[in-house]
C-alpha cells in the first residue's frame, strides 16, 4: 500500500467507518467500484478528489468541533448545579 493509499483508506474510515466504499461514492458522486479502484491503488485518486475529501473532513471537523463545545457548556452547566453532599 502506497502512502497515497493509505492516506484514502485512513480519510474513507474517518469519515465513514469500516465499510466506507458506498458513502465515499455517494460523497464523491462516482461508482462504487471507481472508489474501489481507488481504495485498492488500481487507479489513481484525481486532485479533484483530493479536494473533496478535505472538504468534507473540515465541515466534519468544523460540525465535532462546535458539538464538543456545546457539550463542555453542558457538562459544566450541570457540575455548577450539583450539590456536594453533606
Amino acid at each position: 500500500m502506497t502512502p497515497a493509499d493509505e492516506l484514502f483508506h485512513r480519510a474513507g474510515v474517518a469519515l465513514f467507518g469500516d465499510q466506507y466504499v458506498a458513502p465515499m461514492a455517494g460523497l464523491l458522486a462516482v461508482d462504487k467500484n471507481t472508489v474501489g479502484k481507488w481504495r485498492d491503488g488500481k487507479s489513481k485518486v484525481p486532485l479533484g478528489v483530493w479536494r473533496s475529501i478535505a472538504a468534507e473532513l473540515l465541515k466534519r471537523i468544523d460540525a465535532i468541533t462546535e458539538l464538543s463545545e456545546a457539550l463542555g457548556q453542558h457538562v459544566q452547566s450541570e457540575l455548577r448545579q450539583v450539590r456536594p453532599s453533606a
